[in-house]
């Protein structure tokens, strides 16, 4: 049996030195485990727009902008398959609030290896851990 794609849309949202990631729910799959906010992309909208609906009812904030950093296709075990679209957010509008995760927290980038997250974000964990996502570097 086949496994069908389903098009995920994750923000790496940047505030100074320091990066948000949430913790996922005890009543969804994968309890627990840590994430970037996002979420599904909805069959009537495109990459970007699932990613502004998803960061304004998780986060209650709005993106002003964001850039494209990298996409990649993961295979979890029981069949399920996510083509996973993450972009870098800083700047948006709102005071960030948590709608729908256990928790969500400010780390710094260098304590990212220290959380349990999804499996399917192992690449772009070693993307955030091995490049200057937070520009810092040229400053």
């Amino acid at each position: 049996m086949s496994k069908v794609t389903t098009n995920v849309a994750g923000g790496i949202i940047v505030k100074g030195d320091k990066i948000l990631i949430a913790q996922r729910s005890d009543r969804v799959d994968h309890p627990l485990k840590w994430e970037f906010p996002g979420g599904k992309v909805l069959p009537n909208e495109n990459i970007s727009q699932a990613l502004k609906r998803e960061l304004k009812e998780e986060l209650g904030i709005e993106i002003k902008k964001s850039f494209f950093l990298m996409d990649y296709t993961h295979e979890y075990k029981y069949l399920k398959k996510v083509h996973l679209h993450f972009f870098k957010i800083d700047n948006y509008l709102g005071k960030i609030f948590n709608h729908v995760h256990s928790k969500i927290i400010w780390i710094n980038v260098i304590d990212i290896k220290n959380f349990d997250f999804l499996d399917g974000d192992i690449k772009i964990i070693d993307y955030v851990a091995n490049t200057d996502i937070l520009g810092l570097k040229s400053k």
